[in-house]
């Protein structure tokens, strides 16, 4: 199928500091690396900071240029795939998501892991991520890092880098998994501090917290299970059924062949219960 193609240009990340963050900046070298990632091809595009919109890009070209606010930003131009574009709807602007591992006196490096938590640091600061990353250690070696994401309002977002085999043990004696613990721990976190910015600003909307599993199985599978929830009762629900919809697009091949850089896209709908292709 020919794919048309649109053009795009803008600021992706820069050294001024971050509010969202408790105005920490990022490191200039931070910026040269993403340049190179993304001058070699080897950088994704995704929209909205959303794992379920990957959009196809091509003569990316990225460079140092300064800011207006005296700082080094970092500025990308290339092309776009126009009908995955145009699906995003309005887009305000360019920003990267990034990841700092937890600092060792909080959480000591576990290499083997089969597991590595990212948690949004405006979100969940890290006395949150290592109580959850002391309740899922009870059954794996669980990695954390802090989950930067370079937007004035980024969302709470969760991303769980998984192997298959831990997605399996789930199952429906959710009850007692140390996940499901880790999880759910995360999540009323959120709920207090919603209802701490609600009584600050009662008139800002504030979304709810996505939890986004990134699945890797033999044979080059992989999938991104995503979910959009508050409600405890409908997280323990997505979880206690991911396996069984992963295994069935493994097996049947889903809607589309998985690779690394184009997985299987799976999203779960509260109203139904149900998992379901993109």
């Amino acid at each position: 199928m020919l794919v048309a193609w649109v053009d795009f240009s803008g600021f992706v990340a820069t050294t001024d500091p971050l509010d969202a963050y408790g105005g920490i900046s990022v490191p200039e070298q931070s910026l040269r690396n993403l340049m190179e990632r993304l001058n070699s091809g080897s950088q994704s595009m995704t929209g909205h900071h959303d794992g379920l919109l990957p959009v196809r890009t091509r003569s990316v070209k990225a460079e140092l240029r300064p800011t207006p606010r005296g700082g080094v930003g970092l500025w990308v131009e290339g092309e776009a795939d126009e009908a995955e574009w145009t699906a995003l709807g309005e887009v305000g602007g360019f920003s990267v998501g990034g990841r700092m591992d937890l600092a060792e006196e909080h959480w000591p490096a576990q290499p083997k892991a089969a597991l590595r938590v990212s948690a949004d640091l405006g979100w969940f600061p890290p006395e949150d991520l290592v109580a959850a990353l002391r309740l899922m250690s009870r059954d794996f070696g669980v990695r954390g890092s802090h989950l930067l994401q370079l937007s004035a309002l980024p969302p709470a977002r969760i991303i769980l880098e998984v192997a298959l085999p831990v997605v399996a043990a789930l199952g429906p004696n959710l009850a007692a998994s140390a996940l499901w613990d880790g999880l759910k721990l995360l999540l009323l976190r959120f709920q207090a501090k919603k209802g701490a910015l609600a009584r600050q600003e009662p008139d800002v909307p504030i979304p709810p917290p996505v939890f986004e599993f990134d699945v890797v199985g033999a044979d080059d599978f992989r999938a991104t299970a995503q979910l959009r929830t508050e409600d405890p009762e409908v997280l323990k629900l997505a979880l206690g059924t991911m396996n069984a919809a992963i295994e069935a697009a493994r097996v049947s091949g889903g809607s589309v062949e998985s690779s690394p850089d184009r997985p299987h896209l799976m999203s779960f709908d509260p109203e139904s219960g149900e998992w379901h292709h993109r």
